[in-house]
Parts: structure tokens; sequence; C-alpha cells
């Protein structure tokens, strides 16, 4: 999507749906926005408090990278069977994606797993990976 100038903006669990084939594919379009057009029109900082970016929260600039911080939350709840931060508040959630607070993970979790979700997550944009880089590190991980 990405490579195509897309930006999904509503990564998360109920969005994605997997096959009988395993295949995983990516639904619900309904926020998803050329990059040329964020920042123009309605619910530009909409989406689900437990994915969303800081620069969401703050109604800032933004671009792709919101989908790689919710990928990071998503990432998270795959591994942790649970959904982050999960009967909090949103402003509760949002201080805590504001201050860059890291999901706890299970001590035998893969530290370069551990890592990737961190750097997803990360509160700065430009520091948090593409998806290029972050298909290269799952990779590495098998």
């Amino acid at each position: 999507m990405h490579a195509l100038g897309i930006v999904h903006r509503d990564i998360k669990s109920h969005n994605i749906l997997i096959d009988h084939n395993l295949e995983v594919k990516v639904c619900d379009f309904g926020l998803a926005r050329f990059k040329a057009d964020l920042g123009k029109g309605t619910m530009q900082y909409a989406g689900t408090p437990v994915y969303m970016a800081p620069e969401l929260f703050q109604k800032r600039q933004y671009d792709e990278k919101v989908d790689v911080f919710a990928f990071g939350a998503l990432l998270w709840e795959l591994s942790m069977r649970e959904v982050p931060f999960d009967g909090l508040e949103a402003a509760d959630i949002r201080s805590k994606v504001e201050k860059g607070e890291h999901l706890k993970t299970k001590p035998n979790m893969d530290p370069k797993l551990t890592q990737l979700i961190n750097s997803c997550r990360e509160v700065k944009s430009d520091s948090r990976p593409s998806f290029d880089q972050i298909v290269i590190t799952l990779a590495q991980l098998r």
C-alpha cells in the first residue's frame, strides 16, 4: 500500500483477515487515503486509540508511519494475545503513547521481536522503520 502512496490509517486486528491457506489480507479501507491527500477533508485524525500514533492524538501532520506504529501494536497483540492497554480510557492511552512508554513483553520473547515492536512504536515517526525494513526483520526471526 505504501509503495502505491496509500496510507491505511486503521491497521488493527479487526482489519486483518487470514484465509484457509494462512494468507493474510488487510481489509476495511474506509479511512485509507492517498498520502498526498492526508490533512485534507474530514476524519483526518480518526482511529482506534490503542493503535494510534502520537501524531494522531496531537492532531499534527503525519504520514504512512502511522501505519507502522499501529503495526507495532498489532505485532505486540499477536505475541501477547491481548489488546494493548486493554481497559484503559483513551486519555490514559494517549498519555502512555506520547511518553513513549513501551508495551511490556514476556521475558522469553525473542529480543529482536521486542526491539521491532518498540521501534515501530517510536514517538518520533522518522525513527520508525519502513515496512520494507520490517519485512526484512521479520524474515530474520523465522
